[in-house]
């Protein structure tokens, strides 16, 4: 399932994503579909649908007795004018019975679709952030090349205590961004950075979570963009507490979050107990030019051990985020600029994952600037 959040006259909407063709999953990992960057950029444009309006035109050709009962008792409901989610969020503070039945409204949606049924709520809208006002957003900073190479410009080596734990950060969830959204940095920075990562957001109400637990507690992956005044953020960690006005001021999130599901061919488990391991193709551009290629899987510590983390003696929430951190040479930190430099208004950023797509953004004037 693929997940959109778009902004329409009747205000924020999530829609599902439909393919307008023939398709394995998410990753069209079928034969002759080429290397990992070929399929970076040869993604299709999906059919959005908005998801309320689908729930209730296909309500009333649902059968309840042939679902599972909490299944059906959402359908009745839905036929009682029971309200019926109209944002990500609100699906995945609905409970495990909506989410169930979101997914097989995906695939009978596309199976419709494939059988030239017309949908009334077929529509497009503005892009926002797939979760516009996330519940929280906790940034990782798990792959240790980047790690390596952004402390090495700073005359550091590794710290030991990086391997025994993997360390976050609370990011600000109030200035979410999305695809074809400009980005205004702070008037006090002359170092503007990118960050190519990807996102989990959290499902199911959990606490101290195992790692083997990630693709149930979890709905799936998206893409991540921690914008970041380094020059701010240079001087602010020397106090000892972290980034703070440095990364205070945007974060994409997007273009769609996509389901374990469609991701079933990128994910392994070798049964050691950290998790399934994901392994999926990304890549950064700046104008035109491309940054880095990485993939997932070159993560120090899995996602299910970033899950663990973040859940250690705590209750996580459905619609919190859950970033990696940086992809090794997702960011001008790490090349130098030698060999890019910061940017600057009017420059175009793109990263994209293999079987998520492309986010998009435009470097505007500095704010107050």
């Amino acid at each position: 399932m693929r997940l959109f959040s778009r902004r329409t006259e009747r205000g924020e909407r999530l829609h599902l994503g439909l393919s307008q063709g023939l398709r394995s999953d998410a990753l069209g990992r079928q034969a002759g579909a080429g290397s990992p960057p070929d399929r970076l950029d040869r993604g299709e444009e999906p059919i959005l649908v908005d998801f309320a309006q689908l729930v209730e035109q296909v309500a009333v050709e649902i059968d309840v007795q042939t679902v599972p009962a909490d299944e059906g008792q959402v359908w009745l409901r839905v036929r009682g004018g029971s309200a019926v989610p109209h944002t990500l969020l609100q699906l995945l503070e609905s409970g495990d019975a909506w989410w169930q039945l979101a997914l097989r409204l995906s695939d009978r949606a596309q199976a419709l679709l494939a059988s030239d049924r017309q949908f009334s709520s077929t529509g497009r809208g503005d892009p926002l952030p797939i979760l516009v006002r996330p519940v929280s957003v906790r940034d990782f900073y798990a792959f240790e090349e980047h790690v390596r190479k952004a402390r090495a410009q700073r005359g550091l080596e590794m710290v030991p205590e990086w391997y025994q734990f993997p360390a976050f950060y609370f990011s600000n969830a109030l200035c979410m961004l999305g695809d074809e959204d400009v980005v205004f940095p702070p008037r006090t920075t002359r170092c503007l950075d990118l960050e190519l990562e990807a996102a989990l957001v959290v499902r199911k109400e959990v606490r101290d979570a195992q790692a083997n637990e990630l693709l149930d507690v979890t709905a799936g992956l998206t893409l991540m963009n921690d914008w970041s005044a380094r020059d701010v953020q240079r001087e602010e960690v020397k106090v000892g507490l972290g980034p703070a006005k440095g990364k205070d001021f945007a974060t994409s999130l997007g273009p769609c979050l996509v389901t374990w599901d469609e991701l079933s061919g990128a994910v392994s488990d070798p049964g050691d107990g950290r998790g399934p391991r994901v392994d999926l193709h990304m890549r950064a551009v700046i104008n035109g030019r491309e940054l880095t290629q990485g993939n997932l899987r070159d993560l120090y510590f899995t996602l299910g051990e970033l899950v663990a983390r973040a859940s250690e003696g705590v209750t996580l929430h459905p619609g919190e985020v859950i970033g990696t951190g940086t992809v090794g040479g997702g960011c001008i930190l790490e090349w130098g600029e030698a060999t890019q430099r910061w940017l600057l208004p009017g420059d175009e950023v793109s990263i994209a994952m293999e079987g998520v797509g492309r986010m998009t953004n435009r470097i505007g004037d500095a704010q107050g600037g």
